[in-house]
């Protein structure tokens, strides 16, 4: 189970019904595998900064804890995702050998795709534009860079690893991030030429979105949104106005602002979410315990306004990923398809598709009346590995 950036292992008993915490701490623990005669537990631990373990859980056989949990692997890109029963043998999935920045455009015959490097992009993973459309952001080895949209030399804005995600300001001057600097994944604001991040007072979560907007983060696991007005900082001496100059002088002082909670989704997460562009509305991927339908809603952020825009068919569903400039419609992903949903209920209507997936993540970007894509292209792509030998005191 997890909660946020912690997780737990935990033990069920399916007669008794009862339950034990065998492991837990600061970490997310995933792809279990019980062998060896119920002897031993392997399992993921994903580490925010130096990445992912293959742990082994020695057990007795009915089911306690025979000792502590120790790495036996350092898996890098790998993923474990099946074990032989012996414990000798694992299958896991390789990641890519490298990756970059790029756009893709509809070509002239309309049907297939060109794809241009963003030069200076090299290494980079998830990515985010600048409202103006000028920056790119996005994050390498664990931090955070900037680069300008025609390509360059980034600039890095944070050293401490662990960034996971990230969004503008809706003027531009800042970025909002969640990383786990204090052992807790919190949203941390930095400015966008530079200067040293400053936490958002009590603002754990794991999801972040701003631009264009207030500034909306998710909590308890990305299930709950809170949506953050009027920021300022938080000082020693009193508050002061949250500006760059102002952010980078702050030494022990977090920002803060008036809040409230937007949504209470129970059953799924609801990041990522996207905002309209005149910032009164936010698309989000929910399934409304109420109303007992899950897929796109539309809920308002100046009251309890809600709208189911599109419902999740057995075979189909909906992630938002933007909306039309003139908000007209949400733009979700679908199928590898990159989809508009009109607001006024009438049918899907396909954009462009994604480039070979799953080699590609992508965000839609609507520059001029033709779309573009900026895109994440993970060079090498994905193939099976078997690892043998890599327990010497499995027995």
């Amino acid at each position: 189970t997890s909660r946020g950036s912690t997780g737990a292992l935990r033990l069920i008993d399916i007669p008794d019904r009862t339950q034990q915490v065998l492991e837990s701490g600061d970490s997310r623990m995933v792809n279990l595998n019980w062998v060896r005669d119920g002897r031993a537990l392997y399992y993921t631990r994903w580490l925010p900064v130096s990445g992912a373990q293959l742990m082994r859980l020695p057990l007795t056989p009915d089911g306690a804890r025979a000792g502590d949990a120790v790495p036996v692997l350092e898996l890098g890109s790998l993923s474990v995702t099946h074990m032989s029963a012996d414990g000798h043998r694992a299958v896991a999935i390789k990641g890519p050998v490298g990756s970059r920045l790029v756009r893709v455009s509809r070509a002239v015959d309309g049907d297939s795709v060109e794809i241009h490097p963003i030069l200076g992009s090299e290494g980079a993973g998830p990515r985010a534009t600048s409202p103006d459309g000028e920056w790119i952001a996005f994050s390498m080895s664990g931090d955070l860079y900037r680069l300008r949209s025609t390509g360059g030399e980034p600039q890095r804005l944070t050293s401490s690893g662990g960034v996971r995600n990230f969004s503008w300001s809706p003027d531009g001057r800042f970025i909002a991030f969640t990383a786990p600097y204090q052992e807790t994944l919190s949203v941390w604001l930095v400015p966008a030429d530079g200067g040293s991040p400053v936490r958002l007072r009590d603002a754990s979560g794991g999801g972040v979105q701003w631009a264009p907007g207030p500034l909306l983060y998710g909590v308890e696991g990305e299930r709950n949104i809170e949506v953050v007005e009027n920021l300022h900082i938080r000082t020693p001496a009193g508050t002061a106005a949250l500006t760059p100059d102002n952010l980078r002088r702050a030494r022990n002082s977090v920002v803060d602002g008036e809040r409230r909670s937007l949504i209470d989704a129970e059953d799924g997460s609801v990041f990522p979410v996207a905002t309209s562009p005149d910032g009164k509305w936010v698309a989000v991927m929910w399934r409304h315990r109420q109303a007992g339908t899950g897929g796109i809603w539309r809920l308002s952020l100046s009251d309890t306004t809600q709208h189911l825009v599109r419902p999740h068919t057995p075979d189909m569903k909906w992630f938002p990923n933007g909306w039309l400039p003139d908000g007209s419609a949400i733009v979700a992903i679908a199928d590898w398809w990159f989809v508009r949903l009109p607001l006024d209920g009438s049918e899907p209507e396909r954009i462009i598709r994604m480039p070979q997936p799953p080699n590609f993540g992508c965000d839609i970007l609507f520059p001029s009346p033709e779309p573009v894509l900026l895109c994440t292209e993970y060079l090498g792509g994905y193939s099976a590995v078997l690892i043998e030998n890599f327990d010497p005191k499995a027995d």
